[in-house]
């Protein structure tokens, strides 16, 4: 299997990476020598940088306006970010954090304070 992001480079970079709960599967050392080495559950964070981002929207609607985009557009980018809020709330949508690593790897582990973008300090 080859995984890419989603701007489909190889490389190390920390775009997202689609899978679904089969494309998890692909770690379990038969398709890739890739293992699991992290994974955090940021989903539940989403339901408030919704909130905000909904909130910062609606805050700018004049410059929303003023740039042209019409009502349609408000009550569409409104309902999706509402939308998205509500079924993150209900644990609908989730995401997750990944950290992989290849074999022998002698990364010490993450702690839930540490930022993944500080692992390999």
């Amino acid at each position: 299997m080859k995984i890419t992001n989603e701007s489909g480079s190889r490389a190390k970079t920390p775009l997202p990476l689609i899978l679904d709960a089969d494309g998890l599967n692909a770690f379990d050392g038969r398709a890739s020598e890739l293992k699991i080495f992290h994974l955090e559950d940021i989903g539940p964070h989403y339901v408030r940088t919704l909130a905000q981002w909904r909130r910062r929207f609606l805050d700018n609607l004049p410059e929303v306006r003023r740039l042209g985009y019409s009502e349609s557009f408000v009550r569409l980018w409104e309902f999706y970010l509402c939308y998205c809020e509500g079924a993150f709330a209900e644990r609908q949508l989730g995401d997750v954090q990944i950290l992989l690593t290849k074999p022998r790897c002698r990364r010490s582990p993450i702690s839930s304070a540490r930022q993944l973008s500080h692992a390999d300090e």
